[in-house]
């Protein structure tokens, strides 16, 4: 059996080692195969740690024999399977690596998670659970002899023609994290809209893109935005302007209506302060007739300065203008009164203004 992937279901690298397939498979191995030994070979990175407990509790029930063996890495989670087998080894490039759970934010969860794995090392390797925490919580990487001195594995199995994956545990650790590294750049091409295994020169030129863009749409929203505010400005000047001009409209009806009598001079700053337009303002004063201007006036009468009909009496009224006469009578009840007055006394005894309604 191989675990030449990584444990469990990736959002970013896709379906790995399934852990109930494996289980699954272990199952009918034991069942139905005439194996008499179980071997699983290991080069994975890790993965998820749920996945790789149903792998771990798959070896570890198997009735049949299994054997593990370290194909070149055994990483994180993977390392804890590597260390399930009844035998394990090791080819003689390996590399192992232990370390704490990690992935959550709820401490306490990830502490009795990685306590699990530690009681995992020390039931199938010869160290105790304090050695194991300790390995665990400083990410302790191994190589092939380091894993044997430890007592991880039972057996180095030497190979020729090898190629081994890096030179040392310095370089081996900056491996493992650029195969970390990888899932956020894989997620970075995807925003990209790139290929996940595009270079590192296209990703820099696609950001480069992108900045560009910003920079031109910065520029696009800058020149909106002052479009913007001197169509703003245009409309302020126009409406004032437009104010201004109904103001002046308003105010020449007003002065129009007072020289036609239809407006006192005092209510000027009545009609200028009111809510009505111009055009409703010359509606109104438009319904309004002009009084109707008396042939007699009394005060052009008294104030004649010793003009003609000054000096009329109520008998020159009545034959040059008897119309005048009546509203003399209607509207000026003393001069009426005055030339009554004058006439001979038979005629001004036998007048009353309260019932002689003729002359």
């Amino acid at each position: 059996m191989l675990c030449y992937k990584h444990i469990g279901n990736d959002g970013e690298m896709g379906m790995g080692i399934d852990g109930n397939s494996f289980a699954n498979e272990v199952l009918w191995l034991n069942q139905y195969s005439e194996c008499k030994e179980i071997e699983v070979r290991i080069n994975s990175v890790g993965g998820s740690v749920s996945e790789g407990l149903s792998i771990c509790s798959a070896i570890l029930n198997s009735e049949k024999p299994v054997t593990t063996i370290i194909d070149g890495m055994a990483y994180s989670m993977a390392g804890v399977i590597a260390m399930c087998g009844s035998k394990k080894k090791m080819v003689d490039y390996g590399t192992f690596m232990m370390h704490n759970a990690s992935g959550g934010s709820d401490e306490d969860v990830l502490d009795l998670i990685s306590n699990s794995l530690a009681k995992i090392f020390e039931r199938t390797t010869a160290l105790n659970i304090t050695t194991c925490r300790a390995l665990m919580e400083k990410e302790t990487w191994m190589d092939a002899k380091e894993c044997l001195k430890m007592g991880l594995i039972d057996e180095i199995i030497s190979t020729t023609n090898k190629k081994p994956a890096a030179k040392n545990i310095t370089e081996l650790h900056n491996f493992y994290n650029q195969l970390l590294n990888k899932k956020q750049m894989i997620k970075v091409t995807n925003l990209l809209k790139l290929s996940n295994d595009a270079s590192e020169e296209a990703i820099v030129e696609s950001i480069s893109k992108i900045e560009t863009e910003k920079v031109s749409l910065t520029e696009k929203v800058s020149n909106l935005e002052k479009e913007l505010s001197d169509a703003k400005t245009k409309l302020t000047a126009f409406e004032d302007a437009e104010k201004a001009k109904e103001a002046a409209a308003k105010l020449e009806v007003i002065q129009n209506a007072v020289k036609e009598k239809k407006a006192d001079a005092s209510k000027v700053d009545y009609f200028v302060n009111s809510t009505m337009t111009a055009a409703e303002l010359t509606d109104l004063f438009g319904a309004i007739k002009v009084p109707f201007t008396p042939v007699f006036n009394p005060a052009d009468a008294k104030n004649a300065g010793g003009g003609e009909r000054a000096n009329w009496t109520f008998q020159d009224w009545s034959k040059n203008d008897p119309k005048g006469l009546a509203e003399m009578r209607a509207n000026d009840a003393a001069s009426f009164d005055a030339l009554i007055k004058k006439l001979p006394s038979e005629l001004s005894n036998n007048y009353n203004p309260s019932t002689d309604k003729k002359f």
